[in-house]
């Protein structure tokens, strides 16, 4: 995908991503505690969120400085906020700039990069359709209360 794509997509993607955002997985693990929501909604999420966590802890193939085998994670973030939308952290902008001069290395992390979000993109697209069917099953259940009490 060409550079303004990813960015475009970048803010979008980060609501789900960022912990300060509610729409984060970190903010809606809250929800977990959450009496009305359903214990099937809850499992989806344990699991999504797992799926998640796995993936980004996992190693990358692409190794830098002979020491660096970064997480995807590690990949993500320097993308976020080294070098796209949100590039507001002063190291992983240098970290970034250093590994542009490498145009191959570049090259290698975007493709990696680009994979990491679509796997992420996954995920966040069936946590939507859990959700979906979550709110769906909660205004059926609404609609039946204020039936009964006509």
């Amino acid at each position: 995908p060409e550079d303004e794509a990813i960015e475009s997509f970048i803010l979008t993607f980060r609501f789900f991503i960022v912990n300060n955002e509610a729409t984060s997985f970190k903010e809606l693990k809250k929800l977990l505690d959450e009496s009305e929501i359903s214990e099937s909604w809850k499992n989806k999420f344990r699991e999504l969120s797992t799926q998640l966590n796995a993936c980004l802890d996992r190693h990358s193939v692409i190794t830098y400085d002979e020491t660096q085998n970064p997480t995807n994670r590690e990949i993500m973030n320097l993308f976020l906020y080294g070098g796209l939308v949100h590039a507001n952290n002063p190291e992983k902008v240098q970290e970034f700039k250093q590994i542009s001069e490498n145009p191959y290395l570049l090259n290698s992390l975007e493709m990696v990069f680009v994979k990491i979000l679509s796997i992420v993109l996954e995920i966040i697209s069936e946590l939507a359709e859990v959700s979906r069917q979550e709110l769906v099953q909660h205004n059926e259940i609404t609609n039946q209360h204020q039936l009964m009490e006509e």
